[in-house]
């Protein structure tokens, strides 16, 4: 498989596989997680041979024509089988994994990504070049070839720094839509921001981090559209995660095309519970340190504090008591336990990025603003909240100092004691 996805770009089939293994680990990589990799591997092979035809008219290899096309053939197609042809999942999937493949084809992954608003940079992009309204359908009736040529995002010696004077004269010198060639200035402005929230740790967002630094509790629903919702009431802010997993396994892969909720969103519910409860792998001697020695119940390592937090829901969830107060809030009551919930929470954490959570993208957002923004609710806080570095070391030496000067005076005044009752 590596080496025919080598020769799909147009490697040297001679060249040595060893030396292109960490484009290869990129590669795999970029699989959106729902589907066999081995699929996803053989689609990206499928798609770049076709944008490398030789020969064929230009209009056949534009983007949004292969697109359509398989979105709209192959109903037994071995990667996007679990959609029915014609149907807007089916498009909607199709167009995401087209534009990734692209996107790492062409080592400009993040510009095919949608940003804030589902919006995609490489159109936003060509759409600024050539002074029109952001259009997908523009942009996308062309092959990557092109779309990269006339997006202007590569490095170019007409390139500099954007401001709204500068725009203005860029987009009026566009007079030809046909050639980029004739475009003045591009901006710098539409590099910027990309780092911005298209991956975020779980090692930053996660329970342990919202229960001792935000003050977010967590409430059990049976409503699926309150997933990962951020809700208030009074002071207090929840998070409220869908108590009935089990009601989601393959219920999506039998009949998708009449599904509800669609496969991917179960795919993202079921993937929260071990990026909040369960979000670092511990190595085996921590383990086995934290669990026989008892340090798990009281050590603030991000490991222990989520086992802690983990095993707290868990408890929680399994107690009638529990269940009859939830009703106290607002929310859903007598919800029975789900033991699908435990086996979530230990599995394998991944990082929260936007290909893999696009639909509780928005959610996650907002839940990493909030957590981002809370204020220190504790004084004991303030010993562990190192959010802000340069509050966080000026509280501690100072407390450090506080101590010590605390300590000095208690000596002095010790010793003036004895010295006094010594006279006597």
């Amino acid at each position: 498989m590596d080496q025919e996805i080598l020769s799909a770009m147009g490697y040297d089939p001679g060249e040595s596989i060893s030396r292109l293994r960490p484009y290869l680990r990129w590669i795999k990589s970029s699989s959106p997680g729902v589907r066999k990799k081995e699929d996803y591997l053989r689609l990206f092979t499928d798609v770049v041979l076709h944008f490398r035809r030789e020969g064929d008219q230009p209009h056949h290899m534009a983007i949004q024509l292969y697109v359509n096309e398989l979105a709209t053939s192959q109903p037994d197609h071995y990667y996007f089988n679990d959609t029915s042809p014609g149907s807007a999942e089916r498009l909607t999937s199709v167009e995401d994994t087209v534009l990734i493949i692209i996107g790492v084809w062409t080592l400009m992954k993040p510009y095919f990504s949608p940003t804030r608003g589902n919006q995609k940079r490489v159109v936003v992009s060509f759409s600024h070049r050539y002074d029109i309204p952001y259009s997908e359908e523009r942009a996308f009736d062309q092959s990557p070839s092109e779309l990269i040529r006339s997006c202007g995002l590569l490095p170019h010696a007409n390139e500099s720094a954007w401001s709204p004077e500068t725009a203005q004269t860029s987009t009026a010198c566009v007079t030809d839509q046909s050639s980029v060639s004739r475009t003045a200035d591009f901006s710098f402005g539409l590099h910027s921001g990309l780092i911005e929230s298209h991956i975020i740790d779980t090692k930053v967002l996660n329970a342990s981090r919202l229960f001792s630094l935000a003050s977010v509790r967590i409430v059990w629903t049976d409503n699926i559209s309150r997933h990962f919702l951020l809700s208030r009431s009074g002071q207090r802010h929840y998070l409220e995660l869908f108590a009935l997993p089990c009601a989601l396994r393959d219920r999506e892969t039998k009949n998708p095309s009449k599904s509800v909720i669609s496969p991917s969103l179960v795919y993202e519910v079921q993937s929260t519970y071990a990026n909040l409860f369960n979000p670092v792998r511990v190595s085996s001697a921590h383990e086995v340190l934290v669990r026989y020695t008892g340090l798990r119940y009281c050590y603030w390592c991000l490991g222990c504090a989520s086992w802690r937090a983990r095993t707290c829901e868990i408890k929680m969830l399994s107690q009638d008591t529990f269940k009859r107060n939830r009703g106290a809030f607002g929310w859903s009551a007598q919800l029975p336990y789900d033991p699908e919930i435990e086996l979530l929470m230990g599995q394998e954490a991944t990082s929260w990025n936007q290909v893999e959570f696009r639909d509780l993208w928005p959610r996650i957002l907002e839940l990493d603003h909030h957590l981002q923004t809370a204020r220190p609710w504790n004084f004991w806080i303030l010993f562990r909240d190192s959010r802000d570095t340069i509050q966080y070391w000026t509280f501690l030496f100072g407390s450090i100092i506080l101590f010590l000067t605390v300590v000095q005076v208690a000596l002095g005044a010790a010793q003036v004691a004895g010295s006094g009752s010594g006279q006597s």
